[in-house]
């Protein structure tokens, strides 16, 4: 018998101190997987102002398309300033932002992409 524990029986002591064990374990393990598995803290998109040559509807779905496989990143459409002049948010890794303006600068249709610096990055609902 066990001086810690009376009632049980020192094979059912054994297995108890296991299974606490791997529980234990179990624990650990998974904690440590979460933490490798989880995502780098994502970048606030950035606001940037594109210039159109001719007037366009902005938020048209196959122009976001266009202008997302043009610059490789997630692009959100914000606002219109004019019907040439329109907002996007860019969700891009930090490293890769700047590529993908250049893409964007390189399409015909686009006279010119600037950061909007009057306004600070928004939070909007998909």
């Amino acid at each position: 018998m066990n001086g810690n524990l009376p009632f049980l029986p020192e094979h059912s002591l054994r297995l108890l101190r296991r299974l606490v064990a791997a529980l234990s374990t179990c624990c650990v393990l998974t904690t440590v997987a979460a933490c490798a598995s989880s995502p780098a803290a994502a970048q606030p998109p950035i606001r940037v102002l594109v210039e159109f040559r001719d007037p366009v509807d902005g938020a048209a779905a196959d122009l976001l398309s266009q202008l997302q496989q043009r610059s490789g990143v997630a692009i959100r459409y914000a606002t219109a300033v004019s019907p040439k002049l329109h907002a996007y948010l860019l969700s891009c890794p930090a490293d890769h932002c700047a590529a993908a303006i250049a893409a964007l600068r390189r399409e015909p249709a686009i006279l010119d992409i600037t950061p909007d610096l009057l306004r600070k990055p928004i939070h909007t609902t998909p």
